[in-house]
C-alpha cells in the first residue's frame, strides 16, 4: 500500500465539536491520509503537547504532517490550496508552515499561532518538534515578553515561538497569511476567503460553529450537503434544538457575567488611580 504524501493529524481529550466530520471529508476529496489522535506518545512530557508529540509519531510515514486543532475547519472544499502551501514551502527548502498571528476579538494576539501547521520529513522538521516537545516550560516563561510575541498560553505554542526565535527554527519556517491556513471567522464573507476558520477562544464553540455555519448559508458541520450526501451523513446539525437553547441561555448570562466582572474591574483600576494621585498630593 502506498500512503499519500501528506498526512493530517488532529486530537483532543475532549472534542467540544464535532470538527472530524469536516475535516475527514476534506482529507478524502483531496487526498490526503487522516488520523484523529487523543493521547500523547507514552513518555512525552505534558498532554498539552498532544500535537507535537502526534505529529513526530507520524512524521516518518510521510513527506509531511499536518495539524489542525479540533476547533478548526476546512472551509473551501473547491480547491486544494494545501498543495500550493507545500510546493511552495518546498521550493524555498522550508520545513515548517505556519500562519502569521491575528488579534483575536478578546483582544489576545501573538505572532504566529500553531493552531494549524506544516512539518516536513527532514532534519529540520524533526529538530523542530524534538525542540517542542523538550520540557523548556519554565524556561520559556522567563523568556517570554508579551510585548514582543503576544499572550502566553502555557502550552506548546508557548514553545513553537521559543523555537522558532531562539532556536534558529525561524530560519527554516514559511510564515504566511493567516488568510492562506489559519483564519477566524470574523475574516470571513464568503466560504472561499479563506482555507481553514479557527474558533479559538470563544466561550461556546458549538454556537460559534452555528452561528458562521448559518451566516454562510451551509450545514452546522461546514461541509457543503452533496458531499454529507456522499459520505452518508445523515445528522447534518452541532447542537439538537433543545440543547442549542439551553447554551444560548447559559452563554447569555456568562457574558452578562463578564462585562459586568469588567465593569468592576475598570472601576476598582480608576480607584486605585486616584488613590495614588491623592498620595502624590498629600
Amino acid at each position: 500500500m502506498i500512503l499519500p504524501r501528506v498526512c493530517i493529524v488532529s486530537g483532543a481529550d475532549r472534542f467540544t465539536v464535532p470538527s472530524y466530520v469536516n475535516q475527514e471529508i476534506w482529507a478524502r476529496e483531496f487526498g490526503y491520509d487522516y488520523r484523529l489522535q487523543s493521547l500523547p506518545d507514552a513518555g512525552d512530557h505534558n498532554y498539552y503537547f498532544l500535537k507535537p508529540s502526534a505529529l513526530r509519531h507520524y512524521l516518518p510515514y510521510y513527506d509531511w504532517v499536518f495539524w489542525v486543532d479540533d476547533d478548526v475547519y476546512f472551509t473551501d472544499f473547491t480547491e486544494d490550496r494545501i498543495a500550493g502551501l507545500i510546493a511552495e514551502a518546498e521550493q524555498a527548502e522550508r520545513s515548517i508552515i505556519l500562519a502569521d498571528g491575528v488579534r483575536e476579538p478578546n483582544g489576545w494576539w501573538n505572532v504566529v499561532n500553531a493552531g494549524v501547521m506544516l512539518v516536513r520529513n527532514d532534519e529540520h522538521g524533526l529538530r523542530f518538534l524534538n525542540s517542542v516537545l523538550e520540557p523548556l516550560e519554565q524556561l520559556v516563561a522567563e523568556w517570554w515578553d508579551p510585548e514582543i510575541v503576544g499572550k502566553q498560553c502555557g502550552g506548546d505554542q508557548d514553545v513553537v515561538h521559543y523555537a522558532l526565535v531562539e532556536l534558529g527554527m525561524r530560519d527554516h519556517a514559511l510564515i504566511v497569511d493567516h488568510m492562506r491556513l489559519n483564519a477566524r471567522p470574523h475574516h470571513y464573507r464568503t466560504l472561499k476567503d479563506g482555507t481553514t476558520v479557527h474558533f479559538a477562544g470563544h466561550p461556546d464553540k458549538a454556537l460559534s460553529v452555528i452561528d458562521f455555519s448559518r451566516a454562510m448559508g451551509v450545514s452546522d458541520l461546514l461541509v457543503p450537503k452533496a458531499l454529507l450526501d456522499k459520505y452518508g451523513m445523515r445528522r447534518q446539525t452541532v447542537l439538537l434544538p433543545g440543547e442549542e437553547r439551553r447554551r444560548r441561555m447559559r452563554l447569555s448570562v456568562h457574558m452578562k457575567g463578564r462585562a459586568m466582572a469588567t465593569r468592576l474591574g475598570a472601576k476598582e483600576q480608576v480607584k486605585s488611580a486616584v488613590a495614588k494621585v491623592r498620595d502624590v498630593i498629600a
